[in-house]
């Protein structure tokens, strides 16, 4: 029944009310981690970002692995960000 679906999930930093203000804006996430490889710009270069942004990207990183069976970028490292 459930043979050849993809389902991704991490957890470890999952975060509750990322509803937006009245105003219409999100908070800035602070909270610098992931694997590398799948993270968006703003989580590598340390900037305040939104969540959802940087999932939406990881997703991309992702679909696109699958769609061309290569990752396009890998970066491997023990430093803490």
């Amino acid at each position: 029944m459930f043979q050849n679906n993809v389902k991704v999930i991490d957890f470890g930093f999952a975060r509750a009310n990322l509803h937006p203000s009245a105003e219409g804006q999100f908070d800035r996430s602070e909270t610098y981690c992931g694997s590398y490889s799948y993270a968006s710009p703003e989580i590598l270069l340390s900037i305040p970002y939104i969540p959802q942004l940087a999932d939406v990207w990881s997703m991309g990183v992702i679909l696109y692995a699958m769609v061309t069976c290569y990752v396009l970028y890998y970066i491997h490292t023990h430093t803490p960000v």
